[in-house]
């Protein structure tokens, strides 16, 4: 039995509060608060919040009426199932899909809901065994195959293709097979793509045909009106997940309509797969009829019912029987232009009636002509994966921060920036417009808060110095100074660089923007410098200043991939270590970062837009239209890791703003954090960033996770973000379990150390990398200072005789040769004395602190330490700690240590057995190595990319073999690209100090 009723509430819902629906909305970018009233369907509803009509009707304003699906049966038994999946609560009736395809069959369903909810909880996916269970998953499976071919089209071309290629022969097997072709000789990109299109809209169609499942999501379809959208909540463990988003995303309808698919994963567990209907449409300008008048210009008439549409038209002419017929091809009339604006009709019909409509048009005497089409927008997907989302439910949106750029400008009359008055300093003499676009791109990253695209901080104030003029040589070190000076005056919380050039630590920039960070600005406050890698990558050695200052948070960038949604290193990120020449023996600079999405490159044949896959954020209208573009011409897509910065310079500002919250002036955490601050918020961003399994030298510290960190933010500093309720509730637990405490414990705690002293700790290690360094220089000083002492060196005067300036050139030699050595005696003596407190170290509790000290030790060469950091390598629980170690080790030759790592070779952990291969062979031991070119084809792509990555860094000590799995990598069209781009910078590694490694096979 299947009832179809309005839902009438009397609850108070100004009382109401619905974060998890919230959430929901707020990741997918649906808004339930539109201009209109509309309508929705909650099949088989409950008390649960993404199933209750009751929570729809709140955030909505009012404006939804909902109806409700029942499919239950009299007197059925609660679901105690689904009550215990968090589903479905007491009361609520056990589901059956009885009397379901009926009722969406209806008429007066059709095309009718913007939004539908559907528990899949309650559907009709198969039963395992069965012969439709069979069915639907050897559909998927093909499927899933003509998928990945049509992305493998896109990314690498029609030569993926080639006769003789396992792709081609595939392709030309399964074409043969379902379209009764194979492939032809010349030009094929577009015809392999409709043919892969035609493949997988026959096997949708076809090898879905008569499936429940199916049928119920065709009848789903044809109920949403042509903006509408699916929401299928899951709960934390429930079966069926990824069945039904797989068959979701490749569902077609008979027109070629299908659902655009994204997955919104709940903090508190479980996921919601959120399908927006994708109706093919076509858009045309229709003109007046016959002296039909249109009485001026008003925009958004698809907020009008069917019946002010139709009035629309038969004002402007049309008989009532072109009415029927443009009704029948689901006209939309979206908006008027007035005789000022061209006089016409902006309309839009689908796209499987466009061929008839224009045809009765052109007998009708109906003027129509084609507009071009929309394009999608894919960055909405990137606040939710950078944690952002959490965060903003948090309340942190960067309301009242200040973010600095330094960058081409800014279009501050852009609609993303309406509310807020911005301001564009000319540093260069032409004016604050960005004529390249790039700036106005960034800023809209960090703070643009449009009703399409919001930035990481939405609520922040902006402030741009223009430094880059159309001269085309770039921006000078003077005025990039001159606009920081600025920011500062300005009193920014953070200066966000996406701009550089090559340079280490010591280099100008580098050096300048790092001491800035200890510089208060007006108001008392360090500023935050954030600064983008470069895209030089991914070859080694390749970051950019002003990046590569010591205490400038460096900003990698990731993709992130289609087929797994897992963020992987884009290929053109610039890959440390980064030396620092600031001391009399070079070290590395430690890792001091983060990476976020930037985007990628794709350049397949023929496709102009090489940033399909890029970062989509506001576009300025002073800069030139380019095929990037979206189709509103206000935004546009750019790649790289000018395009990761930003993100992370907005999320440290919420995690600036997330200490201050719950800090109190005048205490010890308050004075720590106040004295600390860029350091304490990127350690802060550091430890709670996302491990992505590739080399800290990729990475830095990790992924960001904009969530996490404001949370170990407040709790580092003694404070909680949990809503009151929350904190209420822990109030009481704590009270009651009072009583239990002994006086031992109640001191302990006394005698704990404070939340926020594992970043004392993590500083403190900073401080015993430095010291031998500071000894040596100190000692080196105090030689020459003596020697100084002892009579003035050879002035160099030009009339001495040559065989005198020879010997002062030698005297010379030989006075820096001992002041080497003075450097050197200094500098173990203290490396000596450092090592007892970096093995401590070493065992430390914060796994930031552990990489640091293990870093420290890869700098100071001590063998003292080798058995310490084998025990690291190997045990530690994290994986950054681990390869830290190995590096160490790899710097550190010791036998005690090598012999510990051979007994560790039977680990079940992939990056420890390449590690041992890669300090073995660093040492002098090659017979290991078939560890790394087994990880090298390692099913996990974060092993593949760090093994060939590894492979590259034992340069000469790379045997021939080695080399070929690295060529068997770069060669491998299957491959993902990055683990190709890392496999040949690798092999250019190797051939520049052995060429003869590498041949030409």
């Amino acid at each position: 039995v299947a009832r179809v009723r309005e839902w009438n509430t009397t609850k108070n819902l100004s009382k109401l509060r619905i974060p998890v629906l919230e959430r929901v909305l707020a990741s997918a970018q649906i808004s339930l608060a539109l201009d209109h009233e509309y309508d929705a369907l909650i099949i088989h509803p409950g008390t649960h919040e993404v199933r209750n009509p009751s929570t729809f009707e709140e955030l909505s304003g009012g404006r939804v009426r909902v109806s409700a699906l029942e499919t239950d049966k009299a007197g059925a038994a609660e679901a105690l199932s689904f009550v215990e999946k968090g589903v479905a609560r007491r009361g609520d009736k056990a589901p059956t899909a009885e009397g379901l395809l009926s009722a969406l069959s209806l008429k007066s369903l059709a095309e009718r809901y913007r939004l539908v909810v559907y528990p899949q909880s309650f559907g009709s996916l198969p039963t395992d065994s069965s012969q439709d269970h069979r069915k639907l998953s050897a559909a998927l499976r093909q499927l899933d195959e003509l998928s990945l071919m049509r992305h493998k089209l896109s990314v690498s071309g029609p030569a993926a293709f080639d006769e003789g290629t396992p792709d081609g022969r595939r392709f030309n097997e399964l074409s043969s097979n379902m379209l009764g072709r194979r492939q032809k000789p010349g030009p094929k990109a577009a015809r392999i793509k409709t043919m892969l299109d035609d493949m997988m809209f026959r096997t949708a169609r076809q090898g879905l045909s008569g499936l429940p499942a199916a049928t119920v999501l065709e009848r789903l379809y044809q109920s949403l009106d042509y903006k509408g959208a699916l929401l299928l909540p899951f709960a934390p463990g429930e079966a069926g997940l990824d069945t039904v988003q797989r068959l979701v995303r490749y569902w077609q309808a008979a027109d070629g309509g299908s659902f655009g698919v994204s997955r919104v994963d709940l903090p508190e567990g479980g996921h919601v797969i959120v399908a927006r209907k994708l109706e093919p449409r076509v858009d045309l300008w229709l003109a007046p009829k016959d002296g039909g008048r249109i009485f001026g210009s008003f925009t958004r008439a698809f907020n009008k019912t069917r019946a002010g549409q139709e009035e629309i038209l038969r004002y402007a002419g049309f008989s009532q029987e072109d009415v029927g017929r443009f009704h029948q091809a689901g006209l939309i009339v979206k908006h008027v232009f007035g005789k000022e604006h061209g006089n016409r009709i902006y309309i839009s019909v689908k796209r499987s009636h466009a061929k008839a409509l224009k045809k009765y048009g052109a007998e009708a005497g109906i003027s129509m002509e084609s507009s071009s089409a929309g394009y999608t927008l894919h960055l909405q997907s990137s606040g939710p994966i950078q944690g952002v989302d959490k965060a903003r439910a948090l309340g942190f949106d960067g309301a009242g921060g200040k973010i600095y750029d330094i960058d081409t400008g800014l279009d501050v009359t852009h609609p993303d920036f309406a509310d807020r008055e911005l301001k564009s300093v000319d540093f260069v003499n032409e004016g604050g417009e960005d004529w390249l676009g790039h700036g106005s791109h960034k800023a809209g990253i960090s703070y643009a808060n449009g009703p399409v695209y919001k930035g990481m901080a939405p609520k922040a104030e902006g402030r741009m110095g223009k430094v880059f003029a159309q001269t085309g040589v770039g921006a000078s070190d003077g005025d990039i100074m001159a606009a920081a000076v600025d920011a500062m005056q300005w009193d920014a919380d953070v200066i966000s660089l996406s701009l550089g050039s090559p340079g280490t630590v010591d280099a100008k920039l580098a050096k300048f923007f790092s001491d800035l960070t200890r510089q208060k600005t007006k108001n008392g406050h360090f500023p935050i410098v954030t600064a983008s890698a470069g895209n030089a990558g991914p070859f080694n050695e390749t970051r950019s200043q002003p990046s590569t200052g010591e205490f400038v948070t460096t900003v990698a960038a990731a993709a992130k991939s289609e087929d797994d949604g897992i963020p992987e290193m884009s290929f053109y990120s610039s890959v440390g270590p980064v030396t620092d020449k600031r001391w009399s023996r070079a070290r590395w600079r430690r890792p001091y970062g983060l990476t976020a999405l930037g985007g990628d490159v794709t350049t397949p044949p023929g496709v102009l837009d090489v940033y399909s896959h890029g970062i989509e954020s506001v576009k300025s209208k002073d800069s030139a239209a380019g095929p990037s573009d979206a189709a509103d011409g206000k935004h546009t897509r750019m790649s790289g890791t000018s395009m990761s910065n930003p993100m992370v310079a907005a999320i440290a500002l919420l995690v600036k703003q997330a200490a201050m919250k719950v800090l109190t002036e005048g205490t010890p955490a308050y004075r720590f954090f106040m004295e600390n601050l860029p350091q304490a918020v990127t350690l802060i961003l550091m430890r709670s960033s996302k491990d992505m399994g590739v080399p800290i030298f990729m990475q830095e510290g990790g992924f960001v996770d904009a969530g996490e960190a404001v949370q170990l933010a407040a709790s580092s500093f003694g404070g909680s973000l949990a809503s009151w309720p929350r904190k209420a509730a822990a109030a009481i637990l704590s009270a009651a379990g009072a009583a239990w405490r002994t006086d031992a414990a109640a001191a302990a705690r006394a005698n704990a150390p404070a939340p926020w002293d594992w970043m004392a700790r993590a500083q403190a290690v900073w401080a015993l990398e430095d010291r031998p360094y500071d000894a040596g220089e100190a000692a080196k000083t105090a030689f020459l200072d003596s020697k100084k002492k002892q009579g003035p060196l050879f002035q160099g005067n030009p009339d001495a005789p040559r065989e005198d300036k020879a010997e002062a050139d030698t005297a010379k030699g030989e006075l820096g040769d001992q002041a080497n050595v003075a450097f050197e005696k200094g500098f173990n003596e203290a490396r000596l004395a450092a090592v007892p407190e970096l093995v401590k170290a070493l065992k430390d509790d914060v796994w930031v602190v552990r990489m640091y000290a293990a870093f420290a030790l890869a700098n100071h060469k001590s063998p003292e330490a080798a058995a310490a950091l084998a025990d690291a390598a190997v045990n530690d629980a994290e994986a950054r700690v681990r390869q830290t170690a190995f590096f160490a080790l790899g710097e550190t030759p010791s036998y005690t240590a090598d012999e510990a790592l051979r007994g560790a070779l039977s680990s079940r952990t992939p990056d420890v057995r390449m590690g041992i291969a890669y300090v073995l062979a660093r040492h002098g031991d090659a017979s290991h190595l078939d560890l790394l070119t087994e990880a090298a084809g390692h099913d996990d792509k974060r092993v593949r990319l760090s093994a060939v990555w590894l492979a590259g860094r034992l340069g000469p000590r790379a045997p021939p073999a080695l080399s070929d799995a690295l060529a068997a990598r770069a060669v491998n069209e299957r491959e993902r690209g990055n683990v190709r781009h890392v496999a040949v910078a690798s092999l250019t590694e190797i051939a520049s100090v052995m060429p003869n490694s590498v041949t030409d096979e």
